[in-house]
């Protein structure tokens, strides 16, 4: 609703879209691990509400998109997303290509 204003985003990574985010030593920026519980615990304090780390997995089925139907997935191999994108075509329970990833050049 209109009454979240930009605070949409963060209320949806709490209850549906959790997305662990970190650095290592290997990065250029400060060391932050992740860590669910601390991250659990700012979701129940802003929103009032348990943080449900599988629910998008549970909910969608995760890469398991054999029943899935009429979806196109669109990568560029410059789109640094990619990588954890859907990067190859799934065929249907019944053999029919029905889950399309394009993949795009320079894009």
């Amino acid at each position: 609703t209109a009454s979240l204003g930009d605070k949409g985003w963060d209320y949806q990574a709490c209850t549906e879209m959790v997305m662990p985010m970190c650095q290592t030593k290997d990065s250029m920026f400060e060391l932050m691990p992740w860590n669910f519980t601390e991250y659990a615990a700012g979701c129940l304090e802003r929103w009032n509400v348990t943080a449900r780390r599988d629910w998008a997995m549970t909910n969608y089925g995760g890469r398991h998109l054999s029943a899935a139907s009429n979806i196109i997935f669109s990568n560029g191999d410059l789109d640094p997303w990619s990588g954890g994108g859907v990067v190859n075509s799934v065929l249907s329970l019944t053999g029919i290509n029905t889950v399309t990833v394009l993949n795009i050049t320079g894009g």
